[in-house]
């Protein structure tokens, strides 16, 4: 407005400003979203995203790769009916909204070709601006080797104990033979000398 009249030509130099500074926005918000489907897609982690129901709504290679489903037989399966520990994990998905984050719950993952994986699961809730609760990421880490050698450990530390067991048997039966060796050596020379 120029003294109090409607100039058209900054009205509409100001329109473009604004289509154009909304076109600029646009093309960051693309590029973010391109951004953030290749970070998504290049993690070595397996990662889902659920929606508010526990189905599967997006997945990363990393979780393709791991239990050996083509994505679109995983888009809209339930999470939980991927798990040996199926109840536990509806229950988790049940209690995130009030939680917020679930971290380290080892579970049972069963592939395509019901192979058994350990995981450790952890999940984060999904809020949209307003806070209310629309799904939940899900990442986690195959622990199945971890788990293997925990095993592993564990067998050798009780062969180990057993094998220290024996040898204090031992030590204790060798140790009651001397005492008694020594007991009548002393009983001996007592004779001794009294005769």
């Amino acid at each position: 407005m120029e003294n109090g009249n409607f100039n058209i030509k900054d009205f509409l130099k100001e329109l473009k400003r604004q289509e154009e500074e909304l076109e600029r926005t646009k093309e960051d918000l693309e590029d973010l979203e391109i951004y953030i489907e290749d970070l998504f897609s290049f993690l070595p982690l397996p990662v889902c995203t659920l929606n508010t129901f526990g189905l599967i709504i997006n997945t990363n290679q990393a979780f393709i790769k791991l239990i050996k489903y083509d994505l679109l037989e995983l888009i809209g399966q339930y999470f939980s009916r991927l798990f040996k520990e199926e109840k536990e994990i509806e229950k988790i998905i049940e209690d995130l909204p009030q939680k917020n984050i679930v971290e380290n719950k080892e579970a049972t993952l069963i592939t395509k070709e019901k192979n058994e994986i350990k995981v450790s699961l952890s999940f984060g809730a999904r809020r949209d601006r307003s806070g209310i609760f629309i799904g939940s990421f899900v990442g986690m880490f195959d622990i199945s080797e971890l788990k293997e050698l925990h095993n592993e450990l564990e067998e050798k530390i009780k062969e180990r104990t057993k094998e220290l067991e024996e040898k204090v048997s031992e030590l204790e039966k060798f140790r009651k033979v001397a005492v008694g060796r020594e007991l009548k050596m002393v009983e001996l020379k007592e004779k001794i000398k009294a005769l």
